[in-house]
């Protein structure tokens, strides 16, 4: 007996640089890319979100992903805030790619952060797309417009890293500025 094998998507990466980001959208989709993935790296591009943002007003089934973002630059109701946002705008085709930081926090002084760190950030974070209250912060806090935002689109919006199966993407490690033919 043969077990199917998993699906593997193929994404590129890219620069958050708004004026590119919708024509490499554009092309890495008619060209057959599975995804593309941002850099997430604020002295080294663009805002990330930003640039999703414009790729999903341009396409209708290209992938989108952080490349990564990391638990030290942006406080975890901000990253799940706009995460789900693009999430919702692109009509549930964003992936949130997260990692300990490296040359966010490098551009920074900073060193990437610790195991400990990361796991509560994740912990947090889930919540926050859970649109649950997140009693580990100083006051309890939560995401009061993600689930009204199900109300109003009346659509359930999936939480991109809510879940232990969160999608593994394979990606270029070299951004270019154009998407390469994938075949």
């Amino acid at each position: 007996m043969t077990k199917d094998l998993p699906r593997l998507d193929l994404y590129t990466l890219t620069v958050a640089a708004p004026r590119r980001a919708g024509d490499f959208a554009e092309r890495a989709e008619r060209v057959g890319w599975d995804g593309m993935a941002v850099v997430d790296s604020q002295n080294l591009s663009g805002d990330v979100y930003v640039a999703l943002t414009i790729a999903a007003s341009r396409t209708e089934r290209l992938g989108l992903a952080t490349a990564v973002t990391n638990p030290v630059t942006r406080h975890p109701a901000v990253t799940a805030s706009a995460i789900a946002s693009v999430h919702a705008f692109s009509n549930g085709r964003a992936t949130l790619g997260i990692g300990r930081g490296d040359s966010s926090l490098a551009h920074l002084g900073r060193a990437p952060a610790s195991v400990g760190v990361f796991a509560s950030y994740l912990d947090a974070l889930q919540t926050f797309l859970r649109g649950e209250s997140v009693s580990s912060m100083p006051c309890h806090s939560t995401n009061e417009w993600r689930p009204m935002f199900r109300l109003l689109d009346s659509q359930r919006l999936p939480s991109p890293a809510a879940s232990p199966g969160c999608p593994i993407r394979a990606q270029r490690s070299k951004s270019t500025s154009q998407p390469p033919d994938p075949r």
